[in-house]
């Protein structure tokens, strides 16, 4: 063990440099871990990412606008909820999503708008 002297104390301090690296590595490593969560947290929604927001793009923005996604007292706080308003939207726009396409168009709104866990 490599014993550390604090100045002006003339004493050992008794953890050694290993001792400092190991825990420096562990909170390196835990912070690294919170952040891949974080950023992948809405990724396990299923569906194609990129085909609901052409999905979106295509049927949707004719009524309305990317606010109402952001309004600040929106309706939607749960995966069914959203799910269930795509379907109601659909039948508003007289377009008749499939199931896929339903899955789709909630992974684009939960991963660009929503992100409901």
């Amino acid at each position: 063990m490599i014993g550390l002297t604090v100045r002006g104390q003339g004493r050992s301090v008794g953890r050694s440099i290993v001792d400092f690296g190991a825990e420096a590595m562990k909170r390196i490593l835990f912070a690294a871990l919170g952040a891949w969560l974080v950023a992948n947290a809405y990724a396990a929604v299923p569906g194609d990412e990129a085909h609901g927001q052409r999905l979106l793009q295509a049927n949707c923005t004719g009524c309305h606008d990317s606010s109402v996604y952001t309004r600040p007292n929106r309706m939607i706080h749960s995966l069914d909820e959203l799910k269930h308003q795509v379907e109601g939207c659909g039948h508003a726009a007289k377009k008749e999503f499939s199931s896929t396409e339903v899955q789709d168009l909630v992974k684009h709104l939960n991963d660009r708008y929503y992100h409901i866990q």
